[in-house]
């Protein structure tokens, strides 16, 4: 159970940094957008952001098929990736 726990903890921070590397590429190429574009540029880095956190959710669900994190272990992390997408989702329609 701890080296579940430990595998999910590691798998987790390795793509969280990933996940924040890209979100840091992706605002660093929308700076160079002229600034009175800022609506586009907020709906942009939103799309990549709810892209990278379905790509997280994607590794988690493909490292649980695997069999490389077990399916309890694997739930809140899911649950998060789930919460932050809702989040975005909520900004998105709150925007409309």
């Amino acid at each position: 159970m701890a080296n579940a726990r430990g595998a999910l903890h590691g798998l987790s921070a390795k793509l969280r940094g990933e996940y924040e590397d890209r979100l840091r590429v992706a605002e660093d190429e929308l700076t160079r957008l002229p600034q009175d574009q800022s609506e586009a540029r907020e709906r942009t880095k939103q799309g990549m952001r709810r892209s990278l956190l379905l790509v997280e959710k994607e590794a988690l669900l493909k490292a649980q098929h695997h069999g490389l994190i077990a399916n309890g272990t694997i739930r809140p992390v899911a649950d998060d990736v789930d919460a932050r997408l809702a989040h975005l989702d909520r900004a998105k329609q709150d925007e409309s």
